[in-house]
């Protein structure tokens, strides 16, 4: 299929790969199995990525290895904040990542 615009095909070949894909979508639009496993798993890492920085950074290492002050108040707004957006970027990943690997095999 490398040349496939560039040289012109039969009749033939031409119905058979319409068919083809035509095969493939049709399955590709019933199989939605996926996802609330994406949905779940942007949840679950969402909220353990989100704990990291908050968390760990400002309210550990922080004092730790600087001399800060513990704001809790700052830590929860940012762990409240880091959730919605890291889900976003959690789901979008498993999106991508579900193509990929449709398309590997």
């Amino acid at each position: 299929m490398l040349f496939a615009g560039f040289f012109p095909a039969s009749r033939a070949s031409t119905q058979t790969q319409t068919q083809i894909v035509n095969e493939e979508e049709e399955e590709a639009k019933k199989d939605v199995s996926w996802v609330p496993l994406v949905i779940a798993q942007s949840v679950l890492i969402g909220v353990l990525v989100s704990t990291a920085d908050p968390i760990f950074y400002d309210g550990f290492f922080g004092p730790l290895v600087s001399g800060a002050v513990v704001n809790w108040a700052s830590i929860t707004f940012k762990f409240l904040t880091y959730i919605p957006w890291n889900i976003i970027a959690v789901f979008l990943a498993g999106i991508v990542a579900r193509r990929i690997a449709k398309v590997l095999g």
